[in-house]
């Protein structure tokens, strides 16, 4: 397990509401799903034990466990689709991202098959918050 310290940046949730993850319990997120932000602060440990390859998984948010019983909430994203993105974010994947902003430049592809296009700027932002975990 890796442990994240003092980083900077937002992972989000599409199926819950997070505003403050020390406010919210993981029960709470359960029973009002929406769209979810966790920031870096909040996530304490992360693991790729038992992950495909390049895949990343959030274990702790503060002193919670991340227990999900329900495959069809989308607790991992795959960062892939064209080609020139895959080459700029070498294949990562983390949980807990979703994109609304939209253009021609590149795709985030949900593991529910959602895909989002994500401008050149999100794109660059995207692959530094990605790096900054996988370097660890």
């Amino acid at each position: 397990m890796k442990k994240i310290n003092q980083k900077k940046g937002v992972f989000v949730y599409i199926n819950y509401l997070l505003t403050n993850a020390k406010n919210k319990t993981i029960e709470y997120l359960k029973e009002n799903p929406k769209e979810t932000r966790i920031h870096f602060k909040d996530v304490l440990w992360i693991s790729t034990e038992n992950m495909a390859k390049n895949w990343i998984k959030i274990k702790a948010i503060k002193h919670e466990k991340l227990l999900y019983e329900n495959r069809s909430m989308v607790n991992f994203i795959r960062i892939a689709g064209k080609q020139e993105f895959c080459k700029i974010a070498k294949n990562l994947t983390v949980n807990l991202f979703h994109i609304k902003r939209k253009s021609n430049l590149a795709i985030i592809e949900l593991t529910n098959g959602d895909t989002f296009k994500v401008n050149r700027s999100y794109r660059s932002e995207l692959r530094s918050r990605l790096l900054m975990i996988w370097e660890e």
